[in-house]
């Protein structure tokens, strides 16, 4: 068995933002039937592979995730395993064959702590940018880690909270719980919840030490550093400012794959 390269010392202060979609004309999650089956997959995912879910969205034509593991070999096969039994479930109730996920789902390494939560808020007011009226708040979509991350969901979480604890925040869970719901709160009374699209198109996104640390590594003609202002409606965010490393989505899923050896 070949041996697996030694990982980077700063890869633990860091989880994985995971997105992919599905080909066009399909919209394997368009009707509740499919999202709820694709949340019954979710939770098979956890109990099958060593990942955690910090937060999650399921959206007509695709999914968001974010997940924290031990290493990204383990994201490569648990995503094979979702993609995998929601194209077969998708395929099964429409009577069709073909391919129905993008090859290539899109990974971003987000740094744990404030980073990751600010990924988590951009996730859960997704559906609130889609421009359909009946979902202009999170708690309308139930089809997200909202739910679980305001403790409205009581049973059959997606999100793993006691991973939260670990990654997300050093607040006890219930003052967490409370923090969080009052900052999308703000958010939505504010309108301060435009697309933060750095989540799906950066290598990486975290403080500015890190990003740093990480383009050491790179050759320098393969990427730009940028940032982005914090938000501004948010409690004990202000200073949250996103660095990211951004190279080109060939080169991006070259390096993350390298991790992953």
């Amino acid at each position: 068995m070949p041996r697996r390269r030694r990982k980077p010392p700063w890869l633990d202060r860091c989880c994985y933002h995971v997105s992919n979609t599905c080909y066009a004309p399909i919209q394997i999650f368009r009707f509740a039937n499919m999202r709820d089956q694709a949340m019954r997959r979710l939770r098979e995912m956890k109990q099958k592979h060593p990942v955690r879910v910090l937060d999650f969205l399921l959206y007509p034509t695709g999914f968001r995730m974010l997940l924290a593991a031990k290493h990204p070999g383990q994201i490569s096969d648990a995503m094979r395993f979702f993609s995998g039994m929601t194209a077969r479930d998708w395929q099964q109730r429409k009577k069709k064959e073909g391919a129905v996920w993008r090859r290539g789902y899109n990974v971003t390494l987000v740094e744990k702590g404030p980073q990751a939560i600010r990924c988590a808020l951009d996730m859960d007011f997704a559906m609130a940018r889609s421009g359909d009226p009946d979902f202009f708040h999170p708690l309308l979509w139930k089809h997200s880690g909202h739910h679980d991350l305001t403790g409205v969901r009581k049973r059959y979480r997606g999100v793993d909270l006691k991973a939260v604890d670990e990654h997300l925040t050093d607040m006890p869970r219930e003052q967490f719980r409370d923090w969080y719901i009052e900052a999308c709160n703000r958010k939505f009374d504010f309108g301060e919840y435009a697309a933060e699209p750095w989540w799906e198109q950066a290598l990486v996104a975290g403080s500015r030490e890190l990003c740093e640390k990480i383009a050491d590594t790179l050759p320098s003609s393969w990427f730009s550093l940028c940032v982005y202002p914090p938000p501004q409606t948010v409690p004990d965010m202000k200073d949250a400012f996103s660095y990211t490393v951004i190279t080109s989505n060939k080169r991006k899923r070259e390096y993350i794959l390298s991790l992953a050896q």
